[in-house]
């Protein structure tokens, strides 16, 4: 029995598949442990870049030219246009995700999760072309395995493989994809096969141009060398003799036909936004245009406002700091609490601690190399991320998710050092420290479904989704007018979900109800009125939502004509009765309107309706100042300011109202409410 159990061992470890299926099943947890989150909420670039990317993949369609749009708004002369326009990036991954949501019609909270899986089919994608490149290179499959399971234990990895972008993950599985047919060119000289999957990758994304470039670098380099040592005496054959070996090389039609091919998505992206305008707006002023110039750093009020973020020695800093990180799995005892974003002050270490590591990281990888025959590919791999992160400062230093694509540091640091391991302690050893690794990657994981956990937060975010599931079932076909107190990431919890949750609706959105009463020509190109302030259970369409409601726009024209219908004061400010409360109202309105102490004395029918100590007075004093109560808010025709004051529930007969400062008062108005 013994011997057939070592037997049994040994055989399993000289399976080539074994680590493989180890490595398959470690990547599963991902979906075990990140299949909870049909809303956008979690802390940093991760919910309002989710739902940016869903409401763009919904607006992909035939009908809009295959353009990427944000929202469809209503014109002057009432029909849609097409809003905040984004085809700067390859529409491949875009296509994927519209895919991936197709089946669930109507579903919200149903897409967002279809998404965060794609997502994490991407992410778990890429491990496995890691594993199955650096199998090759290493001539270890354990090696590889466990390399690999170190390396995607990082923080930023895990954090971010389930953001719905075509940034990240789906990004990170076209450099994989590149990276994996460029071993095997360079071990069988399959070229057709890295064309193909240069191709797929563009499709995707950008970011294998971060690979390409030190690839086709090296790889001329070498071809050089080689040639000036095979070239003749004579200097007109060796030039010759050179630029035949340059420009017939495959490392220069690699890069030609992937230039061609990224120009050709781009040049498609850049016509289809053309079009979508009309035709009326010039490139060089297109979205796109204007975003690759922003990128290459041709944006000068951009770069005077982020002056510090933007200088090389914090930009330096950063990097290095994020490169630190990756080469750590997140369940490493005492890293962790560095890492995440909120604040662990009882840490060993702090992200501020990292730089040092990302700057040893960079310099082992250079060491081992020297030491290597793989050098090309081994440093492809390795500053595929710089050939990134450095071009585009004007984009990385703002998008700490970026930190992904520096893998390629803690994949080589891994495979050099567990070569050195392996060559000292054998296979056997090395299939053990595999397992150790997929085990850190699998608690890594577990302990990544609590960061950003707050069951407060997803609670209101899960019914923000289900009020605007019950909100688009009643709006189909009808143009929506949205307004919510408050900036869109604190109402709707991310800047572009409502984008999202009202996709393909022709919607309006302002800073306040008040708008549609002073602009009421925007009100009758209406048909709905979506808001987070309830004003009656029996008027809102959505008499179920918790957070979000609907009504008809003739509803809201009513309540404006009540409101307006009670002006008790036109002075200063105008003073309205409604309900319970007093309401001011201002436009236009600057601070300084706002800045002086609001008088407001209420004297009841009863006196003994007043406290004690109020009686000899003969008011109450309910004086206040406007931040109180009030809030500014920018129209399109002017700056407005409002503020709601309520009353006490006793009979009154008289209200004197008003502003004053130290001189005395600045207006004064005595009125009495109807009975």
């Amino acid at each position: 029995m013994r011997k057939y159990m070592e037997d049994l061992r040994g055989g399993w470890q000289r399976s080539a598949g074994l680590p493989l299926t180890f490595l398959l099943v470690a990547l599963a947890t991902l979906f075990l442990f990140g299949n909870d989150r049909g809303h956008f909420y979690r802390p940093g670039h991760h919910d309002w870049l989710s739902s940016k990317t869903l409401a763009l993949a919904e607006s992909l369609s035939a009908e809009h030219r295959f353009t990427l749009f944000h929202r469809l708004h209503p014109n002057q002369d009432g029909n849609a246009k097409l809003d905040f326009l984004y085809n700067r990036f390859p529409i491949g991954g875009y296509a994927l995700i519209k895919l991936a949501i197709l089946p669930f019609d109507d579903d919200l909270s149903a897409k967002i999760h279809a998404g965060r899986m794609l997502m994490l089919a991407f992410f778990a994608a890429a491990a496995v072309l890691a594993h199955l490149a650096l199998g090759r290179i290493t001539g270890s499959r354990w090696t590889a395995c466990a390399a690999t399971a170190l390396a995607f234990s990082a923080y930023f990895h895990l954090y971010y493989s389930d953001m719905i972008t075509t940034e990240v993950s789906v990004d990170l599985f076209g450099v994989m994809l590149a990276f994996h047919g460029m071993t095997v060119f360079v071990q069988e000289g399959r070229f057709r096969q890295l064309l193909i999957k240069t191709c797929i990758a563009l499709l995707l994304g950008w970011h294998v141009y971060a690979l390409l470039l030190p690839f086709i670098a090296f790889s001329l380099a070498s071809e050089m060398i080689q040639a000036h040592r095979a070239a003749p005496n004579s200097p007109l054959r060796k030039i010759k003799h050179f630029s035949t070996a340059f420009l017939l090389g495959r490392p220069f039609a690699l890069g030609v036909a992937a230039l061609a091919f990224g120009l050709l998505i781009l040049s498609f992206n850049i016509a289809s936004e053309y079009f979508a305008l009309n035709g009326t707006t010039a490139v060089t002023e297109l979205p796109t245009f204007q975003s690759v110039l922003k990128r290459a750093g041709q944006d000068q009020e951009f770069q005077t406002l982020w002056d510090h973020h933007l200088s090389w020695p914090i930009f330096l800093e950063t990097q290095f700091q994020i490169l630190g990180s990756m080469i750590f799995p997140y369940s490493l005892p005492g890293y962790a609490g560095a890492l995440q974003l909120v604040e662990h002050p009882n840490a060993p270490v702090t992200f501020q601690d990292m730089f040092i590591f990302g700057i040893a990281a960079l310099a082992a990888c250079m060491v081992g190399l020297y030491f290597t025959q793989q050098k090309i590919l081994l440093a492809t791999l390795m500053l595929s991320g710089f050939f990134w992160t450095f071009p585009m400062r004007y984009s990385t230093a703002f998008h700490d998710y970026e930190g992904m694509f520096y893998v390629g540091v803690p994949l080589t640091l891994f495979s050099f050092v567990l070569l050195y391991v392996r060559r000292l302690s054998g296979e056997r050893l090395m299939a053990r420290i595999a397992v150790v690794a997929l085990l850190f990657f699998v608690y890594s994981n577990y302990q990544m479904s609590f960061v950003g956990h707050n069951a407060d937060r997803e609670n209101f975010q899960a019914e923000v989704v289900s009020d605007f599931q019950a909100i688009r079932g009643l709006t189909s076909g009808g143009s929506i007018g949205v307004a919510a107190q408050g900036a869109p990431e604190q109402v709707f919890g991310a800047t572009y979900a409502l984008d999202y949750y009202l996709s393909s609706r022709i919607f309006l959105v302002v800073q306040h109800l008040s708008e549609f009463a002073l602009e009421p020509e925007r009100l009758k190109a209406l048909d709905f009125i979506v808001t987070d302030w309830r004003k009656s259970g029996v008027a809102t369409l959505t008499p179920k939502n918790r957070r979000f409601f609907l009504y008809d726009r003739a509803a809201y024209v009513g309540e404006y004509d009540t409101m307006l219908g009670n002006l008790l004061v036109q002075s200063n400010f105008d003073v309205y009765h409604r309900g319970n409360a007093l309401i001011y109202f201002k436009s236009p309105c600057t601070e300084a309107d706002t800045q002086a102490q609001f008088l407001l004395h209420v004297s009841p029918r009863d006196l003994a309706d007043l406290p004690e100590d109020r009686r000899r007075h003969r008011f109450d004093n309910l004086d206040f100042s406007f931040i109180r109560y009030g809030e500014h808010f920018e129209t399109r025709a002017a700056t407005l300011c409002t503020a709601q004051v309520g009353l006490p529930s006793y009979g009154i007969a008289q209200i004197s109202t008003g502003q004053f400062n130290e001189q005395g008062p600045l207006w004064w108005e005595d009125f009495s409410l109807p009975r």
